[in-house]
């Protein structure tokens, strides 16, 4: 075993590392997206009412690697930035929550609690646009968060309307894939 000497240089390394570890996974993450959203996108531009489209998922790779990459880590690293603040204020208001018998101040450390968390939700809806509309058009990720927030904001209740429907058709999708299965097992049990 290796003993470990706790300097402070040894900490901010640690510290460090986390962040980076944060900042892969959230790219990960984001790539993966990014993948299936450029593959959806091909679908539907190469479909007419003629003949049903491909999805390549091929041009998302080569998107997601080649050129959106820096894009995408940005992206990752806003995410990761807002995460690690979260993560912190989370951390800050247990202490409080804990410590101290200051009702005000716990009031503070949840109304903190809430405004990080709701920060993050926005960062998670704007990459999530960005990256959407970096599929489409091709645009850096700043240039795409503008203008997939400026379209969302266009088409609003056309957006709503099919988030819903979308998560309608999700649910009804994890509905039946639990009933085949509870069918399925009950019936390997029995017979």
């Amino acid at each position: 075993g290796k003993d470990i000497q706790w300097k402070s240089e040894t900490t901010w390394f640690l510290i460090f590392m986390t962040f980076g570890l944060i900042w892969v996974v959230f790219y990960i993450q984001d790539k993966t997206g990014f993948i299936c959203m450029v593959s959806a996108a091909s679908y539907y531009f190469t479909s007419n009412e003629n003949k049903e489209g491909s999805a390549s998922v091929s041009t998302g790779f080569r998107y997601a690697y080649f050129k959106h990459s820096g894009s995408l880590a940005f992206g990752a690293l806003v995410h990761t930035i807002v995460t690690v603040i979260r993560m912190i204020v989370e951390q800050a208001a247990d202490n409080v929550e804990r410590g101290g018998e200051n009702v005000a101040v716990k009031v503070l450390a949840c109304c903190a609690r809430c405004c990080v968390r709701c920060f993050e939700d926005l960062v998670e809806y704007l990459n999530r646009i960005a990256y959407a509309y970096m599929a489409v058009s091709g645009d850096s990720y700043c240039t795409s968060a503008w203008n997939g927030f400026m379209l969302n904001l266009k088409h609003l209740s056309k957006f709503t309307w099919g988030v819903t429907l979308a998560n309608m058709f999700i649910f009804m999708g994890k509905v039946m894939i639990t009933c085949i299965n509870m069918v399925t097992c009950f019936l390997i049990m029995k017979y």
